[in-house]
């Protein structure tokens, strides 16, 4: 049985609230914590929500400075892999506020992000609020440049489709989470 109780919880290097991915965990294997986002679940930031018409499936890896999102071919944006440059996750089993705990990996999203749209021209987003955000928020030296090598080889193996950012294997994950 899974754990229904699982979320992502992103927030800003200043502790703002960022993006809230309530998920279940599927499993785990060499490239991390595996969880499945269903249909129909609802993500929110504060002043944005939206409710995920198509499954997806979430990588978050161990002592890595990224999340991984996987999403079917008929997901709005036409974007495959949605990678966020982050701090790496730091899990914690917390109150969900209704009675009951859910594990929750937290992580700084550090606004750098490496997307792959259906049509395979892999690209590094938001580059201009890493630089703004650098600067104004404060990023130390390490973080900066923890992030920005992380940013550039994600480049290259989303790009060169190299695990877990292959076909095979978040379709793989994908399919787990479809089977229930």
């Amino acid at each position: 049985m899974r754990d229904v109780r699982v979320e992502v919880r992103y927030t800003k290097w200043d502790g703002a609230e960022h993006w809230h991915v309530p998920a279940e965990r599927l499993g785990e294997d060499e490239h991390g914590t595996w969880l499945h986002v269903a249909p129909g679940q609802r993500t929110w930031r504060p002043g944005a929500q939206f409710r995920h018409r198509r499954a997806s499936v979430v990588c978050v890896p161990r002592d890595a400075w990224w999340v991984a999102t996987f999403y079917d071919a008929y997901t709005p944006g036409r974007v495959e892999v949605y990678v966020d440059v982050a701090t790496p996750a730091r899990w914690a089993v917390e109150d969900d506020g209704e009675g009951a705990q859910r594990s929750v990996a937290h992580v700084v999203d550090l606004d750098l992000d490496v997307v792959r749209p259906l049509d395979g021209t892999t690209f590094v987003d938001d580059e201009d609020e890493f630089a703004d955000r650098t600067v104004s928020l404060a990023y130390p030296p390490h973080v900066v440049t923890a992030a920005r090598a992380a940013a550039d080889a994600l480049l290259v193996d989303v790009e060169g489709r190299a695990a877990p950012f292959d076909d095979a294997t978040w379709r793989t994950w994908l399919s787990r989470g479809a089977a229930g």
